[in-house]
C-alpha cells in the first residue's frame, strides 16, 4: 500500500516466478519473493518481507546474498528486504485509507 500511494509505482507482481540459486553448502535452493515492483523509471525491485526474528534465526541476509548472485538481471535490478522493524503501521494504515478513497469500488471489497 505504501508503494501504491508513492506515485512512483508502475506495476507490482505478487509472488513472482521463483529464483533458483546455489546455497553455501552447494545445494540448490528456491526462493519466491513476496513482490516484484516496477517503478515508473523502469527499475525492477524484488522484495522479500520477513519478520526480523526469522531473518536472524535463518541467517536470511546471507541467503539473500546467494539469491542475489544467481538472480537474472532480466528478473530484477535489485532486491530489498523489509522486516517488521521497517514497517510503519500508521503510514501503512493511512496508505490503505488513501487507496480506498481514491478507488471507492475497493471499499466494497474491504467490507
Amino acid at each position: 500500500m505504501l508503494m501504491a500511494v508513492s506515485g512512483d509505482l508502475f506495476d507490482i507482481w505478487e509472488q513472482p516466478t521463483e529464483i533458483r540459486y546455489r546455497k553455501p553448502n552447494g545445494r540448490i535452493g528456491h526462493h519466491i519473493f513476496d513482490f516484484l515492483i516496477t517503478l515508473m523509471s523502469g527499475e525492477r525491485i524484488a522484495v522479500a518481507i520477513k519478520p526480523l526474528e526469522r531473518v536472524w534465526q535463518r541467517n536470511f541476509e546471507r541467503e539473500l546474498e546467494c539469491i542475489a548472485s544467481h538472480m537474472p538481471k532480466t528478473f530484477a535490478d535489485s532486491l530489498m528486504l523489509i522486516t517488521d522493524r521497517d514497517l510503519d503501521v500508521q503510514a501503512a494504515n493511512a496508505a490503505g485509507r488513501d487507496l480506498m478513497m481514491r478507488n471507492r469500488s475497493l471499499m466494497g471489497v474491504a467490507a
